[in-house]
């Protein structure tokens, strides 16, 4: 038997950031937004209305395999580097994007890509 992810949880310093990042930065899907309000948790489209304060934060993969910003403590990623490695099959258009919101790259010939998003947590990319 062979496992799949379904999702994976992260945790995530600032939501904001998080979303514009995800959704503007890098382009992928995001497909829930949640937090809690006066009425326990709410889902979202768009901003979170303003008596709900933002928590948590989904992102597509394929397969249907998703990541779930979390905010709660801040994260520390810096012990033993904790990462997400993905594949894609366009990395110099990935390049492109980063490049022109000026997000800082560190390239590996021949292997990978990699850069942070806004919690601290390295993003490797590889091409499929």
């Amino acid at each position: 038997m062979t496992p799949a992810i379904h999702h994976v949880d992260l945790l995530m310093s600032d939501y904001h950031a998080t979303e514009r990042f995800y959704r503007e930065v890098l382009g992928w899907p995001i497909i829930r937004r949640s937090g809690k309000g006066a009425e326990g948790w709410v889902d979202f489209i768009g901003e979170p209305p303003a008596d709900v304060e933002p928590l948590l934060l989904a992102v597509q993969l394929a397969g249907g395999a998703y990541l779930a910003f979390v905010k709660g403590r801040a994260p520390d990623y810096r012990e033993d580097e904790p990462h997400i490695a993905v594949r894609i099959t366009d990395p110099g258009a990935l390049l492109e994007r980063l490049a022109s919101h000026r997000v800082p790259v560190e390239v590996n010939p021949g292997e990978n890509m990699a850069f942070y998003d806004p919690s601290g947590l390295r993003i490797e990319v590889y091409e499929e």
